[in-house]
């Protein structure tokens, strides 16, 4: 089915602050509305990357588009030679436990819907590829009939954000092409023969693609792994609050909120002043659209500068609250405060900043959902993740969690396979029972820590960061943007050295520390050998 071009997640509804308030954001500069192609974040790095390798690339043209004009855009794809190490791996920069049927990898609840013999599929790197497409309620599992060093692409349900058809000339009345437009910057496209007794492939992807388009649940509902660590005891927000010092003479903690009537898009839990009452608070949200109140938070460098150095309080807030808002705020605590730069914080972070107070990610990312062309998709959050990646580009030993780590988390943002991204608001997911349902991504991602630890953190704690926020210090990710092209892919994957540093870095830690239990031992003892005169054998020196 023919649909009109564009990603979904890259265009959209943003909050409408005024021009004077600018978050630091990799991308163009904000006067290009996020609806127009070259406002959109995403559609900005598509056309940056494509600008880069176009040169490199020659694309095949046995496919083109409906309108039989050649179609020689470069793809981002990503293919992968069967390998006993790679079997495991869920090919989005994460490892989960799989189990194998007819080699078919399949995570528990993962049923095979159909499977497609004689799949042809285009590769921009390896030419024409033949195998086998196999179509599960949770992926698109493509793997070529060569046996030695299979060809294995693939691409899970809810990255696709639309299906074309596109002509396969030369190829029989009976052959039909399709090309799937991802939210990851892939397009990967396939050319199959059709039978009478064969089912309509481009209906069993859409049902499962799109399953709420369908009246079918999310893929999270089906998800039944288990892991040793329960994610969704994260965050507390009141612990989170007490960690901060709150309550306090100035701030106190409320339940106004506790039924979600104040405001049905904010968290049960608010801290309030003192010196506000319960009903002042119901007038401030009366007076707001959304019955939003403004936030006494603060974000970007200008606005954590102004709490640091000038130690005073700032008021943030949009047209609505639940966009930029997050993304300044969510930034200016990632400057401001240490504790938001570890793995654990991070993750409260995103749960306080962005998921309790009602960002809305299924309207901005379209889980499920076929419309693809709706205003509301745009991507906030790609964009505050991208701005955490360039801050970890400046200060490299400023973070407890490695590139892996922010690539998984936006990978899962699209694939609906954890329930953390699911939903507008915190009273949506209390009605859809998320957390006993489905599977949080923190589960996953603590199970295995050293999987997204950085071995050069240091603790810098009561430190600010001031990032450089000019453009000209700003980069392009190509690590998540470009990482399906692989001449733009390290030989030996990052996070793999990265591990084996931690490891090193553990091992040095170790020998560290029986030094120093050597040296104080032996300080002891010689000291009450050479030292008659302090019978209690006090050290004398102080061992470092």
């Amino acid at each position: 089915m023919e649909k009109q071009a564009g990603v979904a997640g890259t265009g959209g509804a943003a909050d409408g602050e005024g021009s004077s308030r600018k978050p630091w954001v990799c991308g163009p500069a904000s006067a290009d509305s996020l609806d127009s192609p070259t406002g959109s974040h995403v559609e900005w790095c598509k056309q940056l990357i494509a600008a880069t390798i176009s040169s490199q690339i020659q694309q095949p043209d046995i496919l083109s588009r409906d309108n039989h004009k050649a179609f020689r855009r470069p793809e981002f794809m990503v293919s992968k030679r069967l390998n006993p190490r790679n079997l495991p791996a869920l090919r989005y920069g994460a490892q989960v436990k799989m189990y194998q049927v007819n080699q078919v990898p399949l995570l528990p609840g993962e049923t095979i819907q159909t499977t497609v013999k004689d799949v042809m599929y285009v590769c921009p790197f390896s030419g024409l590829v033949n195998g086998t497409l196999t179509i599960t309620d949770y992926k698109l599992y493509f793997s070529s009939v060569e046996k030695e060093s299979p060809f294995i692409l693939d691409i899970n349900m809810g990255v696709i954000s639309r299906l074309e058809s596109i002509s396969v000339p030369n190829q029989g009345e009976n052959t039909k092409g399709l090309e799937l437009v991802c939210k990851d910057m892939r397009s990967p496209r396939f050319a199959y023969k059709t039978e009478e007794s064969q089912v309509d492939v481009v209906e069993v992807i859409s049902r499962h693609a799109f399953p709420l388009s369908h009246n079918l649940p999310l893929f999270a509902f089906l998800y039944k792994d288990q892991f040793p660590v329960d994610g969704w005891k994260v965050y507390d927000p009141t612990a989170e609050y007490r960690r901060q010092g709150l309550p306090n003479e100035s701030w106190t903690i409320s339940k106004i909120n506790s039924t979600y009537e104040l405001c049905d898009t904010y968290p049960s839990v608010l801290v309030i002043p003192t010196n506000i009452t319960d009903e002042d608070i119901r007038r401030v949200a009366v007076f707001r659209a959304k019955h939003r109140i403004p936030l006494l938070l603060a974000g970007a460098a200008k606005i954590a500068d102004k709490l640091e150095s000038g130690k005073t309080s700032v008021v943030v807030h949009c047209s609505d609250g639940w966009d930029r808002t997050s993304q300044l705020t969510s930034l200016a605590m990632l400057m401001l405060d240490s504790y938001y730069r570890t793995l654990r914080g991070f993750q409260v972070l995103v749960e306080k900043e962005w998921i309790s107070f009602g960002h809305k990610f299924s309207a901005r990312v379209g889980h499920g959902d076929e419309n693809h062309a709706n205003s509301e998709r745009s991507p906030l959050f790609v964009q505050f993740i991208d701005c955490v990646w360039q801050m970890t580009r400046q200060f490299p030993a400023a973070f407890e969690f490695n590139e892996l780590f922010l690539i998984t988390v936006l990978d899962h943002l699209y694939s609906c396979l954890f329930g953390t991204f699911l939903y507008n608001s915190e009273q949506e997911r209390v009605v859809h029972e998320v957390q006993t349902k489905t599977i949080s991504l923190w589960s996953y991602i603590n199970s295995q820590l050293e999987e997204f630890t950085n071995p050069f953190y240091v603790d810098y704690e009561n430190h600010v960061l001031y990032p450089l926020v000019s453009s000209r210090h700003l980069e392009l990710w190509t690590s998540f943007y470009a990482r399906w092209n692989p001449r733009m892919r390290p030989q030996v994957p990052v996070h793999q050295t990265l591990k084996e540093l931690l490891f090193l870095r553990a091992e040095l830690q170790r020998r560290v520390e029986e030094l120093q239990r050597e040296t104080t031992s032996h300080s002891l003892s010689s000291g009450s050998e050479h030292s008659p005169t302090h019978p209690t054998g006090t050290a004398l020196h102080t061992t470092v």
